[in-house]
């Protein structure tokens, strides 16, 4: 529940701070502005319409309450202040407050200085836009990418590294590529750092199309640079694709994980388990089990003291072999799969492993 209003109240806000730059809810009011002593002039302001100011206070106050309480129920004090999420939070509720003080002490204060300060306050708000990322907290879609991005840094780093060497290569052969003469530069390429943001939309293959090449050797410069952005791109992205199958693989075998061990109670065993060799079929309790999770989503039960035949259904079918067998000559194990179902013979007990 509280995962679903938070998840509301965060859509409410964006929402609503998206809405109020339409000019269709936005409506003038005539402010006068004291020039000096004697004269004065009258000035027309676009203010926000009211609901909007109702659903931006309402979200305010909820997000207030719950940074509060957050705080208050936190077990470490100085970690959740050194939070960047938490900071975000609080930088998001500083805008409504110091607007409404100043409107409590000066109506037209808001109006009449927004250069002064009420930029500031607007450029503070947009921070509100981050809070999306409270949602990493309650969708498990998306800590997976949050998981798989934070382990592909250093790919990502490498990608940026390559990225800054192939633009400052081919911005500054653009730049000298496409001069007129000895003295006089392009047009289109007035500068090296012109350059840069040339180079860097054709590695990425988005090609504005604001700045080109027109000449022989700059079209030669260009068709290197696009060729070098793709492999550049190609290379990198599988690693980070690789890490989010990983992830992904994982988060469904600690799922079918949970949902065996819900069939334990106190540490003991009411798993029924199939012998075919003896064909029975029993409850066994007072056991050590142990649950093993491999990262292409199967989950396997090991008991101990005994051998055990544990067939469970496991997550990933596409590893199955063409033969639906795979023996482990150097384990202790024979692992044979079908379409439903994995079988390990556990012919050795295992170290115990506490669930």
């Amino acid at each position: 529940i509280y995962g679903i209003t938070s998840f509301l109240f965060v859509v409410l806000s964006i929402l609503g701070f998206c809405l109020e730059t339409l000019p269709q809810v936005r409506g003038p009011t005539n402010i006068t502005r004291q020039c000096n002593g004697e004269t004065s002039e009258s000035l027309q302001v676009m203010q926000s319409h009211d609901a909007l100011n109702v659903i931006d206070v309402i979200c305010t106050i909820f997000f207030t309450l719950e940074l509060i309480a957050r705080f208050i129920f936190a077990p470490q004090k100085l970690k959740f202040v050194r939070s960047l999420m938490n900071i975000i939070d609080l930088l998001a509720l500083v805008p409504l407050y110091v607007q409404v003080i100043l409107h409590s002490t000066d109506p037209e204060f808001c109006y009449l200085n927004e250069r002064l300060v009420m930029e500031i306050m607007f450029i503070l708000r947009i921070i509100r836009m981050f809070r999306i990322f409270h949602l990493v907290k309650h969708y498990q879609a998306l800590k997976i990418l949050v998981y798989a991005m934070k382990a592909s840094i250093q790919e990502l780093l490498m990608l940026a590294i390559f990225m800054i060497i192939a633009m400052l290569v081919f911005a500054t052969m653009i730049y000298y590529a496409e001069r007129k003469d000895a003295t006089n530069a392009s047009d289109s390429f007035n500068t090296i750092p012109m350059g840069f943001w040339w180079a860097i939309i054709t590695m990425t293959t988005v090609g504005y199309g604001d700045v080109y090449p027109s000449s022989t050797i700059g079209y030669i410069v260009g068709a290197g640079c696009a060729l070098s952005g793709v492999l550049l791109v190609a290379l990198t992205i599988p690693v980070i694709s690789n890490n989010f199958t990983l992830f992904y693989t994982h988060v469904r075998s600690r799922s079918s994980e949970r949902r065996v061990s819900r069939t334990f109670q106190g540490g003991s065993e009411i798993l029924e388990h199939h012998d075919p060799t003896n064909n029975f079929d029993r409850r066994s309790s007072n056991s050590s089990v142990v649950l093993e999770t491999f990262m292409n989503g199967t989950v396997a039960v090991h008991k101990m003291n005994n051998p055990l035949y544990a067939t469970l259904p496991y997550a990933d079918r596409t590893s199955i072999s063409d033969n639906g067998m795979e023996d482990d000559m150097d384990s202790d194990r024979t692992i044979s799969r079908n379409g439903s179902f994995r079988t390990l013979d556990l012919t050795e007990p295992k170290p115990e492993t506490r669930l």
